[in-house]
């Protein structure tokens, strides 16, 4: 992890308050010019700039832009996204600014994220709000973790967690830095407002196929390491599917049984380097302890049968919750066509760019906080405008209990209830007691959360 070796440049500079690190690969021309945008972008802060260069082609950078110094490490080889650990290393600021070399941070983020940690010692993490070229939001599908392209970090936290894996090469990277940020004590925040990043999405270097394989490879290690055991094996059968339908749509299933193949190897990695994560934070950042209190809230107010939305990154940990609470699911919707016609476990999934009205007019609830927290945000913004329902949701805050952070207040399952109909022919009452999130929780459910938690789930 943090032992990577690396060449950099002699260049001595005053320490700085915030180190913006660009991740490069054989991608000169785009590197100097986010390097250019991001640098200027950091003016007014005591601040300097490392690229670390992954590549052979030359990085060439001014020993100072506007001011702010910049220098070049050069790594001996590719070794993927832990070359980051040299760049964290090297930094002279406490808080960092990690990005790819085609993100372009908007003007003023930099200074919203030291003006964050500064408010909040325990935050050790800081997502971004990410767009693309396409102007759709980009995210990790579990809300709790920050997106890879760009994040910040305090870099004690970073330290102390261990830096970047040094055995993914690219992809998954970033929950394994996530869950180790949480396992050891730090809080993972989101940064608020319009200051966003842009992600460009430099296509130079990428192979859909090699994309596939890594993916099936590092979040089967991902699981190995990081999961407690009675959530492995459910888990695993959602990357798994997940990723051979993308192999699918994009036409590169050969990749996906390479990436079959090394299922195993990377089983054992996992296994070698396993720390699970303690039950109570797993269950936070994976949100399946917002999702009991769901559960318990909607046998109180008489549901009996529910709709999801968004399949969201492991969508069997939650639907083995709702049917343990006696919750049925009619269906999960997703606006992903490569769940067209499929199933996951007995429950359909519906791909749909369509909303939620007709499953609100049979009077269905519709739990919303499952997916990636632009997805959330979007199915939420449909409820509100097909059935002009307002949740009464808290602000963000950049701390909670149990040092879990819900980005952007979207990582809450949130129910939305329909206004205007009985809840499969039961009365109303009762019902808008359960959406008070601040009401007693302590209701009854048909098992306890032990019966819900201690049993394994793969079985």
């Amino acid at each position: 992890m943090l032992r990577t070796e690396a060449m950099a440049n002699t260049h001595t500079t005053t320490p700085a308050k915030v180190t913006a690190i660009v991740l490069t690969c054989n991608r000169p021309t785009r590197c100097v010019d986010s390097v250019w945008h991001n640098t200027l972008a950091m003016q007014g802060l005591e601040a300097e700039t490392i690229v670390v260069n992954n590549g052979v082609e030359t990085v060439s950078l001014p020993p100072a832009i506007a001011g702010i110094p910049c220098r070049v490490i050069q790594m001996p080889a590719n070794i993927g996204a832990a070359a980051r650990n040299a760049g964290i290393r090297a930094a002279t600021g406490e808080i960092l600014l990690v990005l790819d070399d085609d993100a372009y941070m908007d003007p003023l983020l930099a200074r919203k994220a030291v003006d964050a940690f500064s408010a909040n010692p325990g935050m050790g993490a800081l997502a971004f709000s990410v767009r693309n070229g396409k102007e759709e939001d980009e995210a990790c599908l579990l809300p709790s973790v920050f997106h890879g392209c760009a994040c910040g970090f305090r870099k004690s936290a970073i330290v102390q967690a261990g830096g970047y894996p040094d055995d993914y090469l690219y992809y998954g990277e970033e929950y394994d830095v996530a869950f180790r940020l949480y396992g050891a004590g730090y809080s993972i925040g989101c940064l608020p407002g319009p200051h966003r990043v842009r992600h460009v999405r430099d296509q130079g270097g990428r192979n859909t196929a090699r994309i596939i394989q890594l993916l099936v490879q590092n979040n089967t290690k991902l699981l190995w390491t990081h999961f407690p055991k009675q959530f492995l094996w459910a888990a695993f059968r959602n990357v798994l599917q997940r990723y051979r339908l993308v192999a699918g749509r994009e036409n590169v299933l050969p990749a996906y049984l390479r990436g079959l193949r090394s299922v195993p190897s990377a089983m054992l990695r996992g296994m070698l380097r396993r720390k699970p994560m303690d039950r109570n934070i797993f269950r936070s950042v994976v949100a399946l302890d917002k999702m009991e209190l769901s559960c318990r809230r909607l046998w109180s107010a008489g549901a009996r049968e529910v709709v999801v939305c968004g399949v969201g990154k492991f969508p069997s940990l939650w639907l083995a919750m709702l049917k343990r609470y006696g919750l049925r699911v009619r269906a999960i919707l997703d606006a992903n066509a490569c769940w067209r016609a499929q199933c996951i476990g007995e429950v359909p999934v519906v791909a749909t760019q369509m909303g939620v009205a007709a499953w609100l007019e049979v009077g269905l609830p519709c739990l919303v906080g499952t997916a990636s927290a632009p997805e959330n945000e979007r199915w939420r913004d449909r409820l509100m405008t097909e059935h002009d329902y307002s949740p009464a949701l808290p602000e963000a805050e950049f701390s909670s209990a149990g040092g879990i952070i819900d980005l952007l207040d979207l990582c809450r399952t949130s129910e939305f209830w329909p206004k205007r109909r009985a809840i499969q022919s039961r009365p109303r009452r009762g019902i808008w007691s359960a959406l008070d999130l601040h009401s007693d929780d302590s209701v009854e459910s048909p098992v306890s959360g032990d019966a819900v938690y201690g049993r394994n789930q793969h079985r």
